[in-house]
């Protein structure tokens, strides 16, 4: 493979392992409560939060939250024309309010197919708040009552808890380097441009035996010559599942910079790394 090619391959390697590690921590909560539209009611079970810059002053913060009777991914959640379309087929039953910094209902929308998918609803949402913390908000939402357009009668009620995705800050990522996966990840950086001995004894015990079979040895050479001398771990974050994700970042001679990720768990009370 030429410089160009190889360069291009390791930058298309590096954007989608960050986008990986971007959209692997999305984290639903959850819901309890139900929609009624026209007598019909639907469960509410699944809740998501995110934030975005402040609808009247972007120097502030709004809280968008969406309760949900299926679960939505990270592009279905980014995208209102996906939610419309489930809505209009009848696929999806939510509800989306905007709090704006002081947790006030300042905007709202409902999917349901019943409005041909979805429906911009204001002035008639609550929001009773139970925890307001940086990266978590709970409580109830619910209308005030029940609402009548065009024939169409609707109102919902639900208690939920979501997470609030937001990168780690730097005391966090301070703390998190320090904990014994951060220092697995560290340990296994540095190995990789130790010597195979030292790479392996930092895997977990399935990765060890695949790099130690047939084609590992070559494996391992090519992950050392294409790992920058500097590379050096610089996020750590906690998945749901107990694992962790370790962002490694480095500059090669050329300037480029590659990012990559590697996943540590647990394993016989040891923190490992699991790479294929």
């Amino acid at each position: 493979m030429e410089d160009g090619q190889r360069k291009l391959v390791l930058q298309g390697l590096a954007a989608a392992a960050v986008m990986w590690a971007a959209t692997a921590f999305a984290q639903p909560g959850t819901a309890t409560g139900t929609m009624t539209v026209n007598g019909q009611r639907f469960a509410l079970r699944h809740a998501y939060a995110s934030v975005q810059p402040g609808s009247f002053d972007e120097k502030t913060e709004d809280v968008r939250v969406l309760l949900s009777d299926i679960p939505l991914d990270d592009a279905a959640r980014a995208d209102s024309f996906a939610l419309i379309r489930l809505g209009r087929a009848g696929k999806l039953h939510a509800v989306e309010v905007i709090l704006d910094s002081k947790m006030t209902p300042i905007g709202g929308t409902i999917y349901v197919e019943a409005f041909n998918g979805m429906a911009s609803v204001t002035g008639m949402h609550e929001f009773e708040p139970t925890v307001i913390e940086r990266k978590l908000i709970s409580g109830r939402m619910y209308m005030d009552g029940p609402r009548t357009f065009d024939k169409l009668t609707w109102q919902y009620d639900a208690t939920f808890s979501a997470v609030i995705p937001r990168a780690p800050t730097e005391e966090e990522t301070a703390v998190a380097l320090k904990s014994p996966p951060g220092v697995a990840a560290r340990a296994h950086v540095k190995a990789i441009l130790t010597g195979f001995d030292a790479f392996v004894a930092t895997l977990t015990q399935q990765s060890a035996t695949a790099y130690r079979g047939p084609g590992g040895q070559d494996r391992y050479n090519e992950l050392r010559a294409e790992t920058p001398a500097d590379s050096h771990v610089i996020t750590l974050i906690e998945r749901p599942d107990g694992t962790h994700v370790a962002t490694v970042q480095g500059k090669r001679r050329d300037g480029v910079i590659i990012e990559s990720v590697v996943k540590v768990r647990q394993e016989g009370g040891s923190w490992k790394v699991d790479r294929q």
